[in-house]
């Protein structure tokens, strides 16, 4: 008898550092975990792909996709038909925002040291602190409203002036 389908939060693997507590999070996954013959390294592959190249070896003891496949007792191609599922790449892109999440003050910090130092800052990574904070908006991105009697009102100006 198969198993009934259903889309629910599942824990996504931890991507604490070893020594450290580690700690779980829940992200909501489009995949039905139900649907894979090996869900658990299904969900290891999608913290692999989420994570940057540099860490991965940090985080999980692993370079590269055939590493990955080595040590979890899966063929390469069957990593390959995990990329193209649908839903995969969405999953990635939750779990590489719930990581970095964590690491947004130091994301923050490393803008602001690097603004106050002369010779490395650059605009760039000023105006990144600066729209993270509030002080600053691309006027062209800024969106103006005008409470509904004054448009009205602007609108019968414009027609009598017309």
């Amino acid at each position: 008898m198969a198993k009934k389908a259903k889309n629910s939060k599942k824990k996504a693997p931890s991507n604490a550092k070893k020594g450290v507590g580690k700690k779980t999070h829940t992200i909501k996954l489009t995949t039905d975990l139900n649907a894979l013959a090996k869900p658990k390294e299904y969900l290891e592959f999608i913290t692999f792909m989420a994570i940057p190249d540099v860490l991965r070896e940090e985080q999980m003891g692993l370079k590269t996709q055939q590493d990955f496949a080595t040590k979890f007792g899966i063929d390469a191609g069957t990593l390959s038909d995990w990329k193209k599922r649908v839903g995969f790449w969405d999953d990635v892109i939750a779990v590489r925002k719930d990581f970095f999440k964590a690491r947004t003050a130091n994301v923050i910090l490393a803008l602001e040291t690097k603004s106050l130092d002369p010779e490395k800052v650059q605009g760039q990574d000023v105006r990144v602190l600066l729209t993270y904070t509030g002080e600053y908006s691309d006027r062209n991105e800024t969106e103006h409203r005008i409470h509904p009697e004054l448009a009205a009102a602007l609108e019968r100006i414009g027609k009598v002036l017309a």
